[in-house]
């Protein structure tokens, strides 16, 4: 039950940033805690993946950041996993579009 739940985070909540083809698929949780007074929140965002076999966890930390950790920590967290599960499994794993790139120019992978 925990182990959907925190899936559930990827696929329907805070952590969508992370439902992503660059990745195996993941399971995280998001969360704030309060700094103190007239201070900004501090955010993080931890995941782990595959969410059915784990190899790796990623815990990524905001410290007063002032936002939400799905939106703030939860990219910096994704950024490891790519590149963790990119230079693992060569070829596996879909490589972020690199924007404005023309997708028919060269069929080139390995951008």
């Amino acid at each position: 039950m925990l182990r959907d739940g925190l899936r559930k985070v990827i696929t329907e909540g805070t952590g969508k940033r992370l439902n992503l083809a660059t990745i195996a698929p993941a399971a995280g949780k998001s969360g704030t805690a309060e700094a103190g007074v007239g201070r900004p929140n501090h955010t993080w965002f931890g995941a782990y993946a595959p969410f059915d076999k784990p190899e790796i966890v990623v815990v990524a930390f905001g410290e007063n950041s002032g936002q939400h950790g799905g939106d703030f920590c939860g990219p910096m967290a994704l950024r490891v996993l790519e590149e963790y599960f990119q230079k693992k499994y060569p070829g596996k794993y879909t490589k972020p579009e690199v924007e404005g790139a023309d997708k028919s120019a060269t069929g080139d992978s390995s951008r």
